[in-house]
């Protein structure tokens, strides 16, 4: 594509256009604080200058040479080499969007391969390829709700993700469309509150959906099996999930769940500065005309050989934009591809075993920290293989202590949403080791001293 310049007298009668002096005047929403005029860029260096300046950057960086114990959406599950491997290879590397079907089988067939693996994993009738994250397919999912129902209020339960709900409202505010926060107690949904509409009368006949996490974000598990009886019959009934869980938990599909949301990073992505992750939304089969991004389909030509097509294709690059469903420009096809891969070479029983490590990792190191003096657990209910803690110290010192010490302890979590104090999140997987668990505990024992 040429690069077309434009003139100052072009610049002019645009800037003109839109009633501004400079252009400067076209960033006036951005904060001032945020604005930096005097980016100074270093001289040209040589190849071999450049590699080694970021060999020195990457050295001062500290993160892989400590025992990490974070979780709160990324988690640090094993991804067997393989994965990289295979999609390392250029024709997956390279590929974007499979615009031509005819010589685009090879991704149309890994896109349909994905499909048909989430909606195993999720007990739903149908799935897409894919959405950016969690965040962004929860959002887009309260959309299609409000599409399918022609209703305009969504209500999200507390325990969800904040930053997911955060992006949720950027998406809802700006159309007008009503969302509360359904309140939680004890560290899972207020079942009573939905039932009685006891707040703002949450979920009612106007309500388009209902969206929960499990396991929510604070790592307890909801009561999902009693949501579909609390709620309106018309009311659709919407969770995220985390799918490394689903190797233990029971699919969504199973206790009434109508559009399942999640981020496929568990699945054989690793922890790499916050990206690149995908999303992914799962639905029943009479909801599909409202689903977002693109479906993948299986057929046979004029010579009955199995061929691929993408049979849904409603985003805005290709409908009418009043139309579209979404207006996501991707479908994150390689990293669909490495979670394709990753549950290929897992199986049903390796899925199993990995998240029964998780389990039994994560409640031995609550365990062990609650037998300390001072260590509470903040919730004891069920969780997966994350949990919250208080300590009898601030947390920003304990975690400040533990970094000096080699420990990333946990996500602090400030009072909200049911917490009345501080805590820590802490999480363990299938890779923490004994020995890290060990650590750990003599870590928080010598600074709780």
């Amino acid at each position: 594509m040429d690069f077309i310049p434009h003139t100052p007298d072009e610049f002019q009668s645009m800037l003109a256009a839109l009633n501004l002096n400079d252009e400067k005047e076209l960033f006036r929403t951005i904060p001032s604080n945020l604005h930096d005029p005097d980016i100074s860029f270093p001289s040209p260096l040589s190849e071999m200058e450049i590699t080694e300046s970021m060999q020195t950057a990457a050295g001062e960086n500290r993160g892989s040479k400590l025992i990490s114990f974070l979780g709160g959406g990324a988690y640090n599950h094993f991804s067997p080499q393989a994965v990289a491997a295979l999609i390392s290879r250029s024709e997956f590397a390279t590929a974007y969007t499979p615009y031509q079907p005819e010589v685009s089988q090879g991704t149309l067939q890994s896109i349909y391969e994905f499909q048909t693996l989430m909606c195993r994993l999720t007990g739903m009738d149908v799935a897409n390829a894919s959405m950016y994250d969690a965040a962004s397919a929860l959002a887009e999912s309260a959309l299609m709700a409000c599409r399918i129902t022609r209703k305009e209020k969504i209500v999200v339960s507390a325990g969800v993700n904040p930053h997911y709900r955060r992006v949720l409202k950027t998406y809802l505010d700006p159309q007008g469309i009503e969302w509360i926060e359904a309140p939680i107690r004890d560290g899972a949904t207020d079942l009573d509150a939905l039932k009685t509409g006891a707040v703002e009368t949450i979920v009612d006949d106007r309500c388009a959906a209902f969206f929960v996490q499990n396991p929510n974000y604070y790592g307890v598990l909801e009561p999902v099996d009693q949501f579909r009886g609390v709620l309106d019959p018309k009311t659709l009934l919407g969770t995220v999930v985390n799918p490394h869980s689903l190797g233990i938990l029971k699919a969504p599909g199973e206790w009434g769940a109508d559009i399942v949301t999640g981020d496929l990073q568990p699945l054989g992505m690793p922890l790499q500065f916050g990206g690149p992750y995908a999303g992914f939304i799962a639905c029943r089969q009479k909801h599909v005309r409202q689903l977002p991004g693109r479906l993948a389909g299986r057929t046979t030509d004029a010579d009955g050989k199995i061929g691929y097509v993408l049979t849904l294709q409603t985003r805005e690059q290709h409908i009418r934009r009043a139309k579209a469903t979404s207006n996501i420009c991707t479908n994150q096809a390689l990293c669909a591809l490495a979670a394709a891969i990753y549950m290929f070479l897992m199986g049903p029983k390796g899925l199993r075993q990995a998240a029964e490590a998780s389990v039994r990792n994560a409640h031995i190191l609550q365990e062990r920290l609650c037998s300390l003096k001072g260590v509470e657990a903040v919730f004891p209910k069920p969780f997966f293989h994350e949990f919250l803690l208080h300590l009898p110290m601030p947390l920003n010192s304990f975690i400040s202590a533990a970094r000096d010490m080699g420990v990333l302890p946990g996500i602090p979590i400030a009072p909200a949403g049911g917490l009345e104090r501080e805590a820590l999140l802490v999480c363990a997987t299938e890779k923490t080791r004994k020995q890290d668990i060990d650590f750990y505990v003599e870590m928080m024992s010598r600074i709780l001293e």
